[in-house]
């Protein structure tokens, strides 16, 4: 093999054994989501919201990034079934409850990315807004459930993070926040508030 050779043979990719339990988690989402044994079944809503975060779940823990084009297709799919169910059953609550939950969350997520940089990323932010409004449609109390179990979930492995790092070097690990949200969300909307 010659010089300029060495420079096409493409490098052997290895395979990444952290996000082999992420589509499995995807599906798993979804089912809990769909196979809801409540009298009332998981709106629409709830649905396309907990794949959306499911998705973005996989992402996040996997690369540690937030696709814009991902997240801005997920506020439009919720915002459009939110109007959508309030046109056909005639029940404006549920949607000027979202946005009222998602103003008031954003101010205050914007405040904290604000005040305090690299507390929380700006994709975390816009997911988190999308996600109360969803929850927030079906109640207060989902969304707050929804934080609190996101905010334990990312605690925890902040502190296993910092726990496993104390002898490398002195950076911050960076630790996704969406895989929290997500099972948050389905806890927040799956048990009866």
């Amino acid at each position: 093999m010659g010089p300029g050779q060495a420079l096409t043979v493409p490098a052997r990719r290895r395979l990444d054994r952290r996000a082999s339990w992420a589509p499995a988690a995807a599906a798993a989402i979804i089912a809990i989501l769909a196979l809801n044994a409540r009298p009332h079944a998981p709106s629409l809503t709830s649905l396309i919201t907990g794949a959306g975060l499911a998705a973005l779940a996989t992402t996040d823990a996997t690369t540690h990034t937030l696709p814009a084009t991902h997240v801005r297709v997920l506020a439009s799919l919720t915002a459009v079934t939110l109007v959508g169910a309030a046109l056909w059953h005639d029940a404006w609550a549920p949607p000027l409850r979202a946005l009222a939950g998602a103003a008031l969350v954003a101010v205050l997520l914007v405040s904290l990315w604000l005040l305090s940089p690299g507390a929380i990323a700006f994709g975390d932010v816009k997911i988190t807004v999308i996600a109360f409004a969803a929850a927030a449609a079906v109640s207060w109390r989902a969304g707050a459930v929804m934080i609190i179990v996101a905010c334990v979930i990312g605690g925890a492995a902040a502190v296993i993070a910092r726990g496993t790092r104390r002898h490398l070097a002195p950076v911050q690990p960076t630790i996704p926040f969406v895989p929290g949200l997500a099972l948050g969300f389905v806890v927040g909307v799956m048990v009866p508030w």
